[in-house]
């Protein structure tokens, strides 16, 4: 639901829900979020319900060109002048009403009623809800670039699960210039008896919009804010988003095994559906349909259906629609609850066949269906694989012949480097035991001395040994 202008004196808020229904009801057809709105979901719109003081704003401007805001209604509340009188519609709403953040006098500019709905305006809208299926309620005023949301009486925002995602998701749909929070931290007070404070309090998702403008404002002031709008109407039901992504593995490297002898490898499509919206998305169908080129004789037969849950395999329930050597069809039922997502792997075995191209273009298409419907039919690739097949009468592949060489490669290079190693050792034992020709300038040589004996043995003599030169004309010898 998109409402605007309980106080009056902002007549951008009314503009805006009017653009709104304009773009909707006119462009739809063309553009595929908007047909997915009205689709799953029904869009009211309520641009003024201050009805009284926006006709009198109106009277105004048109008398002197000037926007009076009134912030109240016109009802008598026995002040002295009429703007001091009626009852401040945003805070006539019944929860936390009257809890300190408001006033009780009918001459303030806060008065919030003798009671809660104690205004027309008020209870209308109350009732009106409660006959609803109502989610998510966009209200629009105030002049400022600014995005409040629940709670303004305690100016607390803990939001968790669906909720949070969804306010996370709308902060950054909006312009940068928009100060976006609860009242407290946008406007740094609290308020009471709000009609967002009450939406939230019913279960509805409910934020105010303020919207800076000029008297004149352009376009494209409308569309900017436009955005935000359908980001909240896109997730007022359940909102899917589609990926998939491809691979190529062969039999014996990748996660999975083939199930088929002649195989020589497998593609697995992975396939996510997210639902980003308020509500859970049951009674799905997802369906996959691949076909590789007609004119190339290569084969590709289905396997099976994966739900990856808690990073388990799990089979999922798939029916075959069709399968022959170009052509695969098939197709799951699923669920996907708000802020989730669905995990599908869906693997499909790739044959041998001699005389198959190097390479193969494969055309797949993936769709969502809700109770028969289509409400996501946008993946449409196409994934060129190739073709590791070798032609030979064994019917040997690629992937044989490359373990093959790599073994030998790897024997050879143990070979030479085993040879190496003989090398090294050989030539420093010849190092080691070789001839010492040409001894350090200036060593002398002694004598060998005798055996050691035991200590007692021993006895002390003088040894006079006289120095030998090396004379490099004496024929060599070994020392």
């Amino acid at each position: 639901m998109i409402t605007a202008a309980q106080f009056a004196g902002y007549p951008i808020g009314p503009s805006q829900v009017m653009y709104i229904a304009k773009a909707l009801a006119n462009t739809y057809k063309d553009d595929i979020n908007e047909e997915f709105i009205l689709s799953v979901s029904t869009v009211w719109l309520i641009p003024v319900i201050n009805v009284d003081a926006y006709k009198q704003m109106e009277t105004a401007y048109n008398a002197n060109k000037n926007f009076p805001v009134n912030l109240k209604n016109l009802n008598t509340t026995g002040c002295t002048t009429a703007d001091e009188g009626g009852v401040n519609l945003d805070r006539n709403w019944g929860f936390e009403w009257n809890s300190g953040h408001s006033s009780h006098k009918p001459c303030n500019s806060a008065y919030n009623g003798y009671k809660s709905f104690s205004e027309s305006e008020t209870l209308a809208l109350k009732n009106f809800v409660e006959s609803k299926n109502i989610s998510v309620w966009i209200h629009y005023d105030r002049s400022e670039d600014t995005c409040v949301t629940p709670y303004t009486s305690s100016g607390k925002s803990k939001f968790k699960g669906p909720v949070k995602h969804f306010f996370k998701g709308l902060e950054k749909s909006l312009p940068k210039t928009t100060k976006f929070g609860n009242i407290k931290e946008v406007y740094g007070d609290k308020e009471d008896g709000t009609l967002i404070d009450y939406a939230y309090s019913e279960g509805i998702i409910a934020f105010e919009m303020g919207i800076n403008h000029t008297i004149t404002p352009s376009l494209s002031i409308f569309e900017k804010y436009y955005n935000s709008a359908m980001y909240a109407m896109e997730r007022a039901n359940y909102c899917l988003n589609l990926e998939v992504s491809t691979a190529e593995y062969y039999c014996d490297d990748g996660p999975y095994s083939c199930g088929n002898k002649n195989s020589s490898s497998y593609i697995i499509y992975k396939i996510n559906v997210e639902n980003s919206g308020l509500y859970d998305a049951e009674s799905l169908k997802v369906l996959f349909v691949s076909n590789n080129d007609e004119t190339t004789e290569y084969k590709i037969s289905p396997s099976k259906l994966i739900k990856l849950e808690d990073d388990k395999k799990i089979s999922y329930n798939m029916t075959v629609i069709a399968a022959n050597s170009t052509y695969i069809s098939v197709e799951a039922d699923f669920e996907v609850y708000s802020s989730e997502i669905a995990n599908f792997s869906l693997i499909v075995e790739k044959e041998k066949v001699k005389g198959a191209k190097s390479s193969v273009l494969i055309n797949y298409q993936v769709s969502v269906s809700k109770d028969e419907v289509p409400v996501y039919d946008h993946v449409s690739q196409s994934l060129t694989i190739s073709n590791k097949v070798v032609n030979n009468d064994d019917g040997g592949d690629d992937s044989s012949n490359k373990k093959g060489i790599a073994i030998g490669i790897g024997l050879g290079f143990g070979v030479v480097l085993i040879i190496i190693i003989i090398g090294i050792v050989c030539y420093c034992k010849r190092k080691r035991e070789g001839p010492n020709l040409r001894p350090p300038k200036n060593q002398e040589i002694t004598e060998s001395l005798p055996q050691f004996k035991p200590a007692s043995d021993l006895q002390a003599r003088e040894v006079s040994v006289p120095p030998v030169r090396y004379d490099p004309s004496a024929p060599s010898e070994r020392i």
